[in-house]
């Protein structure tokens, strides 16, 4: 499923990518192992995806990962 999304991605132009809450994919000291290991996926998956196009990320303003 994921592949057929990133052809369907390849084939359109002037795509926009709005990803809201960004640091929900923070890990947090009580995630387990599998948790982090998801949120990693998912990560993994939106820079792979949004590559190449235009882009607008929002998080909070305390993430600080984001500073």
């Amino acid at each position: 499923m994921m592949e057929m999304i990133y052809r369907f991605f390849q084939s359109v132009k002037d795509v926009i990518f709005v990803i809201d809450q960004l640091n929900g994919l923070g890990c947090l000291r009580g995630d387990s192992p599998e948790m982090k290991a998801r949120k990693a996926q998912v990560e993994q998956w939106l820079v792979r995806y949004r590559t190449g196009y235009k882009c607008i990320l929002s998080t909070s303003a305390n993430f600080p990962t984001y500073h």
